[in-house]
């Protein structure tokens, strides 16, 4: 019998190790590390589990699509939506996303993406965000 949420998490792992780790960003940042480096920094602010997802995953679309532009939020959630994310973590990831919001999480977010984008001395260990993973699609 196939675990449809573990086999989803590993795909997904799989693309962020793939593709994720190949998509420079600036100074030199993989897109992989960049989203782990904004996980963590959720964690290090005691933010709890669907947060830490949304910062993961809040530019999923980039490793999805062929364009170098941005694709924007709306294609994230919805690729998330189908892969079972819960509606939290897609109103989290919509949220910060907007400019017009005002949430403080958006606030939160925005520091955090401004240190990710430096070179943390963080060794990026994507079972963490696997796990995490697992746990919030069986609850979906």
């Amino acid at each position: 019998m196939i675990d449809i949420p573990v086999n989803t998490a590993e795909r997904l792992m799989r693309l962020y190790r793939s593709k994720g780790s190949k998509l420079q960003l600036q100074n030199s940042i993989s897109e992989m590390d960049y989203s782990y480096q904004l996980a963590i920094l959720a964690v290090e602010d005691g933010q709890d589990d669907e947060v830490v997802l949304a910062a993961f995953y809040n530019n999923f679309a980039k490793l999805i699509t062929e364009k170098s532009e941005d694709p924007g939020y709306e294609k994230t959630i919805q690729a998330l939506k189908n892969l079972g994310f819960s509606p939290k973590i897609l109103k989290i990831i919509k949220d910060v996303s907007r400019d017009e919001s005002q949430s403080l999480v958006k606030a939160k977010f925005e520091k955090w993406k401004t240190l990710s984008l430096e070179k943390l001395n963080v060794q990026t260990d994507l079972s963490f965000i696997k796990q995490l993973t697992v746990k919030y699609l069986r609850a979906s």
